[in-house]
């Protein structure tokens, strides 16, 4: 059998915050219940998003919560001439287009291919968007069930390279996952809907199927998403064992009183002991 490979791959636009960390922690306890590989990646590659000093600190306090990660961590501002080769194979294949439309033009509508027959647009300096075959995708996520859609009608041909050189979330991602050997994929749920993306992008690049599982998302007494955006606060190495208590519960875990007190290694060692794999075979916890 294959060796499992979970990976946690955070932005460092601000330090690591409980939602962030609870993503963390499934994803490191399913690959560790299993025998598997835990990896961690810093998806640095959009650098006007990063915050100074932010991915030293994610790491620092992955360490504190006891999150520790296989190999060497692997930054995407390293990993550029893998998307590059992604892009011109697409490229090659006449899979991408470049586009000129602006957010402002699109409304907010799935993208019409109005640049899709266009001529004399350059690939060096204008977005560069996939061609979307009118088909419906699917994958099994191991939480939410069945997942499908058809990106054609949800997001039209979508963007895998910015005018400025940036490579897309999506494009990036996959191939990275790929490179680190990743086979499962442990996530906040607000990323379920792209996954849809991820799944096409892989058949198209012919890369391995991934596990995907998606967990609620941890959110703020008004019911809005916890964020960097919104000011969700960053855990500290002193606020490390509170946090990784809430989190445990968030996740379906019920440490006792005694043990909800204990240091946070403590508690995610106990937490290891308590996880159930989550493979969608079997009923798990209530996220």
């Amino acid at each position: 059998m294959q060796q499992v490979v979970g990976r946690f791959a955070p932005t460092p636009s601000g330090g690591l915050h409980l939602g962030s960390a609870c993503a963390a922690i499934a994803s490191f306890l399913n690959a560790r219940s299993q025998g598997g590989l835990w990896k961690i990646r810093i998806d640095d590659i959009d650098k006007p998003r990063e915050v100074s000093g932010s991915a030293k600190s994610i790491l620092q306090v992955l360490e504190v919560l006891g999150l520790e990660w296989d190999g060497p961590v692997i930054y995407q501002s390293q990993q550029l001439d893998h998307y590059a080769s992604a892009i011109d194979f697409l490229i090659q294949r006449q899979l991408l287009y470049p586009c000129i439309c602006t957010r402002k033009k699109i409304g907010g509508r799935p993208y019409p291919g109005t640049c899709a027959s266009a001529e004399g647009l350059s690939f060096n300096n204008n977005q560069l968007r996939i061609r979307i075959e009118e088909s419906l995708i699917s994958f099994s996520d191991v939480l939410l069930g069945e997942i499908k859609g058809n990106l054609k009608k949800e997001s039209g041909d979508f963007i895998v390279k910015r005018a400025d050189g940036v490579f897309s979330y999506d494009i990036s991602t996959i191939v990275d996952d790929e490179f680190m050997g990743v086979t499962e994929v442990i996530r906040g749920a607000d990323l379920a809907r792209l996954t849809l993306r991820h799944v096409y992008l892989q058949d198209t690049l012919s890369l391995k199927d991934k596990t995907y599982g998606h967990i609620s998302l941890v959110c703020d007494p008004t019911g809005k998403k916890l964020s960097k955006q919104t000011g969700a606060n960053e855990i500290t190495i002193a606020s490390a064992q509170k946090d990784m208590s809430e989190a445990l519960f968030h996740l379906g875990l019920r440490p006792t009183l005694d043990m909800s007190r204990e240091p946070a290694k403590v508690l995610l060692n106990w937490a290891l002991s308590e996880w159930q794999i989550l493979d969608g075979k079997e009923p798990k916890f209530s996220f």
